[in-house]
């Protein structure tokens, strides 16, 4: 990569002229689309711990993004890119508090997801409690994304989660 052109403000802080090109381990981000906010996370099959029950602690992937308080999630969809493999392993996605780390639906994007679904290039359209049109009401704090296995642990996979949300509106005074 060639080197860029930069120079240093009154302040010291070194400003760059060009593109900017990032090379980091970051696990997932936040992209504004058709009005909506769009967080997608990497996951791999081996990294993913058992499922717990809801309100015990589970800490969720720190490079993982919080959906803030507020929000009413629109659709989550995993797409598969390298089969998952495990001695009938099922899939748990859901949701912990970003706060406390306390477990808010352990299955509440998706519950169960069998591993037969999670071959390479299978999408999976989420459908759990926490999801819209089977959401209530929005998020009552900010929550972060968390995966569990059941029965056994995965081996090896990897995916993309797709979550989409309304962003809940800036209130005025």
């Amino acid at each position: 990569m060639p080197t860029r052109a930069s120079w240093s403000n009154p302040d010291g802080l070194v400003v760059y002229f060009g593109k900017r090109y990032t090379e980091n381990g970051i696990a997932a981000s936040v992209e504004p689309a058709n009005g909506l906010k769009s967080v997608i996370i990497h996951i791999r099959g081996e990294d993913i711990p058992a499922s717990v029950a809801d309100t015990e602690l589970l800490a969720a992937d720190p490079r993982s993004v919080t959906i803030p308080a507020g929000a009413v999630i629109k659709s989550a969809t995993l797409l598969v890119t390298e089969t998952f493999t495990g001695s009938s392993s099922t899939l748990d996605i859901g949701l912990t508090n970003a706060s406390t780390g306390l477990v808010s639906d352990m299955n509440g994007i998706d519950a169960a997801v069998a591993l037969s679904a999670l071959d390479a290039n299978d999408l999976v359209k989420c459908d759990g409690a926490l999801v819209f049109p089977t959401a209530a009401a929005a998020l009552t704090a900010a929550q972060k994304v968390v995966f569990g296995y059941g029965t056994a642990a995965f081996t090896a996979g990897n995916a993309k989660l797709t979550v989409e949300y309304f962003e809940p509106p800036v209130q005025s005074a």
